[in-house]
């Protein structure tokens, strides 16, 4: 795709205006302190960030699991920020403010490939619906914690690696260039070293063969994925090896469907605080053990309904981004959403978190299609609703502002067993 020079200074507009919202929102977070209370005490305070860049330090990173985490690129992250200037939370957090900033660009380059090459929507309405996504992206209060968080760091280079290795894909696919491949495999491998759940790449670029309108029936374009499947397969076996038992801190309690239940509850949860993002106490402890609540089992039923209304409702050949982004958003969350001791973080949807925000910025722009008379209106309520997002989360950054913070937190929502984690 290529962008003629008026095209190229708009780009250039939306770079600096998406990057001065982001700075706005988190500017708190470059004046927080590490959380001793929760995990920068072993996550990157530990050995592999202290000794530095030697060969024998490289190879335990690369084969070594630590707490059960095994994410060789994000402590590799950590080493190098601790090289260039010590324990300098300054320059961890703006390290994270960077790699959020990077990924919202990235939403907004996928999201427009994706619609000017399989939407219905011209050129113009590709670029809002992009911006606006993107924009939504990045000043979310779901999101405060992945940027605010240094042990979060993972999840926002897996995002970075996973988007770029999408981004790769796409280029191969359009230009037909070998150098685009490895491209995206480098950045899938990439990808799984900073968070296991980078597994799901595999099912990605297969739905982007789809939306992209690549013959299935192809053989080549199987042939393509055995390298991604390959990896997919020795990611996994890695992260079992590494982690054990997934289901561990269920103490084996729950059965099969229970936890599958789980998972479903965890979906409704996730999108009714995408679109009413209120009551975020960073933590939402689950009580494992027992029997999982009765009224539990109509989430399942709840989400099939709407999946049977979804594929009934849109014609696939004619709408094949909204399958794109619909899946996407359950194949990746389904893969964060595995019951353990917190069914739900916010860190867990950071990655998926735009499918909502597509889908949102479609709805919108078919009201104002609609109503076009009250455009103005409408504007307006649009805008209020994204400043009251964007104070929101600069608020919801100074929850990690230092232990202390994070510890009145769990007091105010009486989480009260979790104060010497």
């Amino acid at each position: 795709m290529k962008f003629n020079k008026k095209s190229e200074i708009k780009q250039l507009y939306i770079w600096i205006t998406l990057g001065i919202i982001v700075l706005a929102v988190y500017i708190p977070v470059l004046s927080n302190a590490f959380l001793l209370f929760w995990n920068d005490n072993w996550m990157v305070m530990n050995s592999y960030t202290f000794d530095g860049f030697t060969p024998d330090n490289l190879r335990k990173i690369l084969t070594d699991p630590y707490n059960g985490q095994y994410s060789p690129v994000n402590q590799i992250y950590y080493l190098l920020l601790y090289s260039v200037s010590g324990l300098d939370s300054f320059t961890f957090h703006l390290g994270s403010l960077l790699l959020h900033f990077a990924n919202v660009m990235l939403v907004y380059h996928l999201l427009f490939k994706i619609l000017m090459l399989s939407s219905n929507f011209n050129g113009k309405e590709s670029n809002c619906l992009a911006f606006f996504t993107a924009l939504l992206f990045a000043i979310y209060p779901l999101n405060a914690e992945s940027v605010s968080w240094i042990s979060a760091s993972k999840v926002l280079l897996f995002t970075l690696f996973y988007l770029l290795s999408l981004l790769a894909y796409i280029q191969y696919v359009s230009r037909k260039k070998l150098k685009y491949y490895f491209f995206s495999i480098c950045f899938f491998i990439l990808s799984f070293g900073s968070k296991e759940q980078a597994i799901t790449v595999i099912f990605s670029v297969i739905l982007l063969d789809y939306v992209l309108r690549r013959n299935l029936k192809d053989k080549r374009v199987w042939i393509e994925k055995v390298p991604f499947a390959l990896l997919s397969i020795l990611f996994l076996a890695i992260t079992l090896c590494m982690q054990g038992d997934v289901f561990s801190d269920t103490g084996g309690s729950y059965s099969f469907f229970e936890r599958f239940v789980l998972i479903f509850y965890s979906f409704m949860e996730y999108i009714t605080k995408c679109i009413f993002p209120i009551d975020i106490p960073f933590l939402y402890p689950y009580q494992t053990g027992g029997t999982v609540p009765a009224y539990f089992w109509a989430y399942p039923v709840i989400v099939i309904i709407f999946l049977i209304l979804f594929f009934t409702e849109f014609k696939i050949k004619k709408h094949r981004h909204l399958y794109f982004v619909l899946l996407f958003f359950v194949i990746n969350l389904g893969i964060n959403s595995l019951p353990r001791f917190n069914v739900l973080a916010d860190c867990h949807i950071y990655i998926t978190i735009p499918a909502v925000f597509l889908f949102t910025g479609i709805f919108f722009l078919n009201i104002i299609k609609k109503y076009r008379k009250y455009r103005i209106l409408l504007f307006a309520g649009l805008m209020t609703y994204i400043i009251i997002l964007g104070i929101y989360s600069h608020q919801q950054t100074k929850t990690w502002r230092d232990s202390d913070s994070l510890k009145n937190t769990l007091q105010i929502y009486q989480i009260n067993k979790y104060y010497d984690r």
